[in-house]
């Protein structure tokens, strides 16, 4: 276990086995914390509302004596957040509810679609997926009704720092059905 100026804190320590949990103690997201792991030059594996997983090769950091290049990359990612206002996570997504299936897939994918921005789509039935990625598991896929708990889920995703698949420009396809 270990801390760097109070702001990165790694849970796991095994870098010889080469798995590393880590968090930031200053609540920033697990998004934020993972986009500054790859500017200090660390490709995380996974990353959520509160943690990052780093999973190492002796190719990624060792060199001879230990692994200076791993440390050297956590303090430069300790001071990275230092000078990153933290996006405090305001919703645990855990344990969304399954969305209300409107129409099986195959008909969904015949209807006529239109684009809303996703503040606008509450009531309306999705022409496609929406995926926070990573870990890529869908919360919503063609023909399932948007509810706005979802809406919600999905923008308190978003001001973390988190990524979702399946939004063009803040914009959901929708069916265009009345």
């Amino acid at each position: 276990c270990g801390l760097f100026r109070g702001y990165l804190t790694i849970l796991t320590e095994e870098p010889a086995a080469g798995c590393m949990r880590l968090y930031s103690a200053a609540g920033h997201s697990g998004w934020q914390l993972a986009e500054a792991l790859r500017q200090a030059g660390l490709e995380p594996e996974f990353a959520d509302w509160r943690w990052v997983l780093l999973l190492l090769s002796f190719a990624d950091c060792w060199q001879p004596g230990g692994w200076p290049a791993l440390t050297q990359a956590l303090q430069q990612t300790d001071l990275i957040l230092q000078q990153t206002p933290a996006k405090p996570v305001r919703l645990a997504t855990a344990n969304l509810p399954l969305p209300q299936q409107i129409f099986p897939p195959a008909e969904t994918m015949r209807q006529p679609v239109r684009m809303l921005p996703l503040a606008q789509t509450a009531g309306h039935v999705a022409a496609g997926l929406l995926t926070p990625y990573p870990p890529g598991i869908p919360w919503l896929g063609p023909g399932e009704l948007i509810e706005p708990w979802l809406i919600e889920a999905a923008e308190a995703l978003l001001q973390a720092g988190g990524r979702l698949q399946g939004l063009t420009n803040g914009c959901l396809p929708v069916l265009a059905i009345s």
